[in-house]
C-alpha cells in the first residue's frame, strides 16, 4: 500500500462505503423503475489501492484470459478521472437478457452494448452524482463508453487513467434470484481523493 493507506484509515473508509453506499441505492431505486424485474445493489466494501496493485486485483478476480465487459464515465469540474463499472462479459450477457429477455444471436452483441451502456451510466451516474453532492462538488460528465477486453488489457487501459491511487467498491448485482458480481471503480490521484474525503468528513 501507498503513503495513501495513512490517510485513509478505518473512519474516513466508513465514509466513502456509506456515501457510495447512498449512490448505489439510488442507482437501483432508478433501475427498478426502468425494467420489469427487481434490481437489489449493494456494496459491502470500498479499498483504495496503489496503481500498481489494480492489475493484480482484477487478475485475481478472473482468469488471465477472461474477456470483461466494461462502461466507463469520464467527469471533470472539482474533480477529474473516471468511473467504470465492469463485468465478466458471460455476466454481462445473462444481466441484458435478465434486463430485456432473451434475444437473437445475431442482435445479442448490439443489444448488450446498448443495454450495459444504459445501466452503467445509471449506476454510475448515481453514485458519482452521490458523492458530488454530499462532498459539494461541481462534476461535469463525458458520454459513457462501453469496452470488451481481456483483464490484461483491461487493467493496462484502467491503469493509464488511475493516477497513483484508485477507488475500488465492489459491487454486488442481484436480479431475479440470479446473482451476478460486479465492480465500480472510480479513478482519482491522490490529492482528489484526500480532497474528497476532507469534504465528505465536513458533511458528515
Amino acid at each position: 500500500m501507498s503513503d495513501s493507506s495513512t490517510t485513509f484509515d478505518a473512519r474516513r473508509l466508513d465514509v466513502l462505503t456509506e456515501i457510495v453506499n447512498i449512490g448505489v441505492g439510488q442507482a437501483a431505486n432508478v433501475l427498478n423503475q426502468v425494467v420489469n424485474a427487481h434490481v437489489s445493489l449493494t456494496v459491502p466494501r470500498v479499498e483504495i489501492l496503489p496503481r500498481e496493485e489494480l492489475a493484480q486485483r482484477m487478475v485475481d478476480g478472473a482468469g488471465d484470459e477472461e474477456c470483461l465487459s466494461w462502461v466507463e464515465l469520464g467527469f471533470r469540474g472539482d474533480m477529474e478521472g473516471a468511473a467504470s463499472l465492469l463485468f465478466p462479459r458471460e455476466d454481462a450477457s445473462k444481466l441484458v437478457s435478465a434486463l430485456v429477455g432473451e434475444t437473437d444471436g445475431s442482435e445479442m452483441d448490439e443489444v448488450r452494448i446498448g443495454t450495459m451502456t444504459e445501466v452503467g451510466n445509471i449506476v454510475l451516474n448515481g453514485i458519482m452524482g452521490s458523492l458530488a453532492n454530499i462532498a459539494d462538488r461541481r462534476l461535469e460528465y463525458t458520454v459513457p463508453t462501453y469496452s470488451e477486453g481481456s483483464v490484461d488489457t483491461a487493467s493496462r487501459a484502467h491503469g493509464r487513467q488511475a493516477g497513483n491511487v484508485c477507488m475500488v467498491a465492489s459491487a454486488r448485482f442481484v436480479i431475479e434470484q440470479l446473482g451476478l458480481d460486479g465492480s465500480v471503480v472510480l479513478f482519482f490521484d491522490v490529492a482528489q481523493i484526500g480532497a474528497l474525503v476532507d469534504g465528505l468528513l465536513a458533511a458528515a
